[in-house]
């Protein structure tokens, strides 16, 4: 395989692997996971509730009244229009995330077309067009 090409693939791939973690942080802040995580640990370490805090007490009543009776943090089931939503989030994510690896890695790819020419120039008799032509590709490909 050509050294370029080899050269090119490593350089995608430690992009992706690059966008992949920016995006996993970016929405784990997104979230507020590390407080629900703290809250969580702080929880589970504290001995203070034993089965004898607590105290049973039974009534007849209707079904409704024990939907009634504690409070609602947040619906037991997802509509379609909260899946689109969320969807819609995560594609506005990606797209952000996917621009800021485009703009970081204009310059990567600015300078592998320029030694793309120059192998290309030291390997066969190219023109400046063809050169030109190649570098105009290589930028697409950025954009």
């Amino acid at each position: 395989m050509d050294p370029v090409i080899v050269a090119i693939l490593v350089v995608l791939f430690i992009l992706a692997a690059a966008a992949a973690v920016y995006a996993g942080v970016f929405y784990s802040r997104q979230n507020n996971v590390s407080h629900w995580v703290a809250e969580s640990v702080d929880a589970w370490r504290s001995d203070g509730l034993d089965t004898g805090d607590f105290d049973v007490q039974i009534q007849k009543a209707r079904i409704g009244d024990l939907f009634e009776s504690f409070p609602q943090d947040q619906k037991a089931y997802y509509t379609p229009e909260d899946v689109e939503e969320t969807w819609e989030q995560m594609v506005m994510l990606e797209r952000d995330a996917a621009e800021h690896v485009k703009e970081a890695a204009a310059p990567v790819i600015a300078k592998v077309a320029s030694a793309a020419g120059k192998l290309r120039r030291a390997g066969t008799s190219s023109t400046p067009d063809a050169d030109a032509e190649a570098t105009a590709g290589y930028q697409k490909l950025a954009s």
